[in-house]
This record gives C-alpha cells, structure tokens and sequence, in this order.
C-alpha cells in the first residue's frame, strides 16, 4: 500500500483502490562449511492488482494512480562467509523482472512492458576487518549497485543505474560505542 506521505503530496487526493497482491515464493539456505560458509536462495512470483504507480500529467507534476496488474518475478541470494577469523565478507542480491500485465494509461497500452523505476539488478556485497590487536574495532567496506532501469511505462528512455561505495569504522569499548560512517566515497553514478 502507498505511504500516507505518497498519497498526500499536493492538494488533490487521489482515488485509489486497494492494492491486491499474491505471492508465490520457494527457498532454502544452507551452511556449506560449519562456521565459515553460507547461502541462501530464494525465488518468488508476485501478482499484483491495482499497485499503485506514478504517472506523469500533462503538466509535468507526477500523481499516483493504480495500475491494472503487475508480474514481479526474480531470484534473490545471500553468501556470507568469514575466511579467517578477523575477516568476514557478506554478498546479497536479487535479479527481478517487474512487468505491466494490464496497464492503460491516458488510452495507451502497456501490457508486456517493464514497469519503470524497476531496476532488474540490485546488489550488495560487505566486508569486515576486526583486527585482533585492538579489540572493539571494526572497519568495513560497502559496495551497493542498482542496476538500469527504464523511466517511463513506454519503455523508451532508460537510467544507467548507480554504484556507491561506503566506508564504516566502528569502535566499542566498556559499553561505549563511536562510529564513523563515509557514504558514497567514490561518488559513482
């Protein structure tokens, strides 16, 4: 359902149905090697029936509105290893296809297309030094991707999608805890 801040934004209120949604999903995890390997896979199917989605009016402002029905199919996994005892490293992600089944708007069809702002890849991967000589620190290294996707439900313009690299230190000593976060380091787009 769409936030109360996504349904309030402007003077109109829109009218929306609710939204109906059915899921189908299978998984399993395992641990590979006791202690220092695991995974975890699942895949899903989501019907949806009156999600709501942004459309955009004549006057270039964006309203939501309910969309027919939507397909939402994919694959997410997890792989979380610690190598050696210090070191430990964590990957998780999904590949998705997000499609219209029966989407009309302002007389136009889109059934079949790829809903936009749905990227089809979106990852993340993590690693963790705790140094055994200062005991309470941590440092970490963060990669997050988000993978292309399309802007519009005609399926003719297309984002590139974004990586971000965030960098994490951390330090815990008689129940006190400091931190430093550094976000987007690289400042890749």
């Amino acid at each position: 359902p769409p936030q109360v801040t996504d349904m309030y934004t402007g003077v109109q209120v829109p009218n929306l149905d609710a939204s109906v949604f059915t899921n189908y999903e299978v998984g399993g995890w395992a641990e590979i090697v006791r202690n220092i390997l695991s995974m975890d896979v699942s895949i899903y199917q989501l019907n949806g029936t009156n999600e709501v989605v942004s459309v955009r009016n004549d006057d270039g402002t964006f309203s939501n509105q309910n969309a027919g029905k939507t397909a939402h199919r994919g694959i997410e996994f997890g792989l979380n290893t610690t190598p050696v005892k210090n070191i430990s490293f964590r990957l998780s992600g999904a590949y998705s296809r997000h499609t219209f089944t029966r989407f009309v708007e302002k007389g136009a069809k889109y059934d079949g297309n790829e809903m936009n702002g749905a990227p089809n890849w979106i990852y993340n991967a993590e690693v963790w030094y705790r140094p055994q000589f200062v005991k309470g620190l941590r440092l970490g290294a963060e990669l997050q991707h988000v993978g292309s996707y399309f802007v519009d439900p005609q399926n003719t313009a297309r984002y590139k999608g974004y990586d971000l690299v965030n960098f994490r230190a951390g330090y815990t000593i008689k129940g006190l805890e400091l931190w430093l976060n550094m976000m987007n380091m690289t400042n890749l787009y």
